[in-house]
Order: structure tokens, then sequence, then C-alpha cells
């Protein structure tokens, strides 16, 4: 299944947060609206075993931009999180095998990587349509919302899983003790939902965030932060780390308020701090 969790993961410093928007914004060209594709690469980044890559792609960010130009194949690095490892294995190794000089040996290498990337993007296809009909919150979780908001009170602990660009809305007890439990019920529910599909499917979450979620005054109200499933970050006033900060807090809210709306249209959301 992958990693679930960011515990033993270091603390982003401002080296890393610098390197984050190298990556998103000059090498996959993108701004502040695709709040998705920012979150997943902060995701990235927040993975002691994938923060390496993000590194090396905003290092060699020009040089990469030679065999990998097509904006859609940039895109679909992020279609699951151990895709950008692969490329960057796939380049490396070429470079090691052929010789890093030469513009033939460069096409050669941007071709086997598009290859893969044209693979990745058949998987994308296959399970962007197997979730197409799937609902953003897990329905036991929207009935507790729903139960909670009758009786007026109640708490929860959330966790956004995104499966390719589906985002999914899971929730805990507000005290629970194993918090990364919402990403194995978020597995259960695509593969109940799935059915004998589920196997041939790519299946690897991203974890954009997490918070708190509790009923008040007829509303629901989302806050907070938490330190397993959000950024830690360990250079506090520097400005690209400031600047992560704030990005990922307001694409993270945008992100769960909107799946709230949509799967509850009739219920009033907000967001606190």
């Amino acid at each position: 299944m992958g990693r679930t969790e960011n515990l033993i993961d270091p603390p982003l410093t401002e080296a890393d947060a610098e390197a984050l928007y190298v990556f998103y914004d000059e090498f996959l060209g993108k701004d502040g609206n695709d709040t998705m594709s920012f979150l997943k690469s902060v995701s990235l980044l927040r993975r002691g075993d994938l923060r390496e890559y993000v590194h090396n792609f905003a290092m060699m960010r020009k040089r990469i931009a030679v065999m990998v130009k097509e904006p859609r194949h940039k895109d679909l690095l992020l279609s699951y999180p151990s895709t950008i490892k692969r490329v960057h294995q796939l380049l490396w190794e070429g470079q090691e095998a052929y010789g890093d000089e030469g513009q033939t040996v460069m096409t050669i290498i941007g071709s086997q990587a598009h290859d893969y990337l044209d693979q990745t993007e058949m998987f994308r296809v296959d399970l962007d349509s197997l979730l197409a009909d799937c609902p953003s919150i897990i329905p036991e979780d929207r009935a507790s919302l729903e139960q909670a908001l009758a009786a007026g009170h109640g708490a929860f602990l959330f966790l956004l899983v995104a499966l390719a660009d589906h985002v999914f809305v899971s929730l805990l007890p507000f005290d629970s003790p194993h918090p990364t439990e919402a990403v194995l019920r978020t597995r259960t529910f695509v593969q109940k939902a799935f059915g004998t599909k589920f196997e041939d499917q790519i299946i690897e979450f991203f974890l954009i965030g997490g918070g708190y979620m509790r009923v008040s005054d007829g509303k629901i109200v989302v806050c907070g932060v938490h330190p397993v499933f959000d950024p830690v970050l360990a250079d506090f006033g520097q400005p690209s780390s400031d600047r992560l900060l704030s990005d990922f807090i307001r694409g993270k809210y945008r992100l769960v308020t909107n799946a709230l709306r949509s799967e509850m249209p009739d219920a009033d959301v907000v967001v606190q701090g």
C-alpha cells in the first residue's frame, strides 16, 4: 500500500520550500490557481523518501525540460507519488548508460521518459473513469456529519486524501489515537467501490492535509492543522517557508470546503482561522 504518514520525516527547511516553488512555478509551469497540483507537490516534498526528487527536478529543471517538454507529460509527474521517482530514475539511469552529452542521447532518454509517462496516462484514464462515480465524502462519514448537524454538536478529525485528482474527505473521532486509520478507511472504501477492477489499478494516495471539523450553531466549522498530515517547518519567518505555509493552508481549506459543499449542498460550511 505504500506509506501513509510522515511521522519520521524531517521538517521542511527554507531550502526545501525554495526548491518546491522552483519545481512548481518554473518546471511545472503552474500558478496559484491549480490548488490540487500545488498540494500534491507539497505532499511529495514532505515525504523524506521523495524530497530529493523535488530538489533534483528543481535544480536540473532546464536540462530536464529538454527531455520532458510537453506540459501534458509534466502534469503526469503528479499522477501518483511514485511517478516522480520513476521518471527521475529513467532520466539518470539513461545518462549513466548512454553518457550525458549530445542531442541524440537527450532524445533517447527523453523518449524513454515519454513512453513511461504515456503508460502512466493510460492507467490514469482508466482510474479517472472509475473515480467519476465516487463521492468525495465516504457515505458513512457523511451520515455522521448529518447526525451531528441534526444533534447540534459533534467533532471530528479529518484527512484529505487524493487518488489521482479525486479528493476524499475521511473522518475519524476528534480524539482518535490512530489518525492514519483515515487512509486505510479510504482505501477500503475505494476497494469496495471498484470491486473486481481494484487489483488492476495503481492505488497510491497523496496525503494532502488534515485538521478538525466541528458542528456549531448549525454550521460545519473547518479549522486547525494536524502534524501528521500537514507540513512541519524548520525555518519560520523565512520568505519561502512562510509562503508555503500560507499557500498550503489556503489550498487545504479550499479543497475540504469545496468537497463538503459539493456533497452536502444544504450545509453551511465555514473556515475558522
